[in-house]
């Protein structure tokens, strides 16, 4: 399995340990790699909903976590790319936000796939030409999206969204920290 970039909802859904294809497909990759790669854009939104709901004690135990594995920080160039790449989604009716872009724009410079269950967006990434190569680890059989082919059915993914009307409030949930790592505090 080739080296990728964790987005933070797969790496939140990986530590929650809820989604049995996420950690399935995680076990396999740590198998391979031995630790996970994602960027400091990560770091900051998971710093972000830990510390706006109070949670400093599963805050640390996420950084400590997190520095177990692979950070990439953003280059000053990968910033300009993810404005283009935001301008150029916006130009196409699409707001997709600075975390987004910027995770987009580290993982086309590497040259490494994006592995997100946030496809809609990385889908608009990718229609204006971005060459991002998308893994969704929610699906027992990856769909995998690069830019050659960035039609392949992603109705998957706004049907099974649109089935549930709790969906959206665990997307929120899964910004802040994972449960495994909630447990393991509340009898502190």
């Amino acid at each position: 399995m080739a080296k990728v970039i964790l987005d933070t909802d797969i790496l939140s859904e990986y530590l929650k340990g809820h989604d049995n294809s996420v950690a399935r497909r995680a076990a396999e990759y740590l198998r391979e790699q031995d630790r996970f790669t994602f960027t400091s854009v990560t770091v900051h939104e998971i710093v972000f909903g830990l510390a706006l709901g109070g949670a400093y004690t599963q805050l640390k135990k996420a950084m400590d976590w997190l520095s177990q594995n692979e950070q990439i920080t953003p280059t000053a160039n990968d910033y300009f790319e993810a404005a283009l790449i935001k301008a150029a989604t916006r130009k196409q009716g699409t707001i997709v936000e600075l975390p987004d872009s910027l995770i987009a724009a580290v993982a086309i410079r590497l040259g490494m796939p994006l592995v997100t269950g946030n496809t809609n967006d990385f889908l608009s990434i990718q229609r204006t030409r971005a060459k991002l190569v998308i893994n969704n680890w929610r699906y027992p059989a990856s769909l995998t999206r690069s830019a050659a082919a960035p039609s392949i059915t992603s109705g998957a993914d706004r049907t099974s969204r649109s089935l549930d009307p709790n969906s959206r409030r665990r997307w929120r949930r899964s910004r802040c920290l994972p449960n495994a790592l909630r447990r393991r505090t509340s009898h502190t």
